[in-house]
């Protein structure tokens, strides 16, 4: 996905993001959840960063961590974190990372990875970026998320309109390419429920993750939102509700074990 569209988009929810995200407030508990298994507690000797923070991934969890650096490609997202030191943002993609070599003693990233096409460079970047003995907390949604509207769209018009989901091996593969140590994965699945299509289009709009503009044309018209809704339901609608299932990897990786 383009990295403009995606920062506008981004731009534009971010005054109401904390209230629409979903799917992100389960996967940052996850990540907290991670954090204190692995008894990680980053103070005034360590530097732990945010990757795409957004506002910051742990402002739905009880969890907070001086020394935080909130790290993305949304100026709005960032001004909308809380009980964060304002020196402590920095704008910027996550396949230039602005630090020095070996600067963080951990990283933290949820559902970030999923927006980047070469992913390999935000390995290699993080890899780069963190200690001898550095830990990397992250989540990321993988095939098969959004399987059903998928389906839907490949029988209308032969496209899935979403994004291209990696699969565990694949993610798999970019970690031991980059020399980093998987110690802990679990890959799971959560499935959201709608009433209508045109609510699972405002469930994508107000996260900041609706489709490109490029893949857009002819989508939102009345006569083709009935059409998926129709098939939507046909195909996967129980007692009034349509199902739309993400997977989700939590992985913690380590450098130099």
């Amino acid at each position: 996905m383009h990295k403009q569209h995606i920062q506008n988009n981004f731009n534009k929810v971010a005054p109401n993001y904390l209230t629409n995200t979903n799917i992100q407030k389960i996967t940052g508990l996850n990540i907290a959840n991670l954090i204190t298994k692995q008894n990680i507690k980053c103070d005034s000797d360590c530097r732990m960063l945010d990757l795409g923070s957004g506002p910051g991934s742990l402002l739905h969890t009880n969890l907070t961590m001086s020394n935080m650096v909130l790290y993305d490609i949304s100026i709005a997202m960032l001004k909308q974190g809380i009980n964060q030191q304002q020196n402590n943002r920095v704008v910027g993609d996550a396949i230039t990372l602005p630090f020095a070599d070996n600067s963080f003693d951990y990283v933290i990233s949820n559902l970030m990875l999923q927006w980047v096409i070469d992913k390999n460079l935000v390995f290699n970047e993080l890899y780069r970026i963190l200690k001898p003995q550095g830990k990397i907390i992250l989540t990321v949604l993988v095939k098969p998320s959004l399987w059903q509207l998928q389906q839907v769209w490949q029988e209308i018009d032969g496209n899935s309109h979403t994004l291209n989901f990696i699969t565990d091996d694949e993610l798999k593969s970019l970690v031991f390419q980059n020399n980093l140590t998987i110690t802990e994965i679990t890959n799971t699945e959560h499935i959201m429920q709608f009433n209508s299509y045109n609510n699972i289009m405002k469930h994508f709009k107000n996260s900041g993750t609706s489709i490109t503009k490029q893949h857009s044309k002819g989508l939102y018209t009345k006569n083709t939102i009935n059409k998926v809704h129709e098939l939507y339901n046909t195909k996967f609608g129980l007692n009034g509700c349509l199902p739309l299932s993400y997977h989700y990897l939590a992985v913690v990786m380590n450098k130099g074990l």
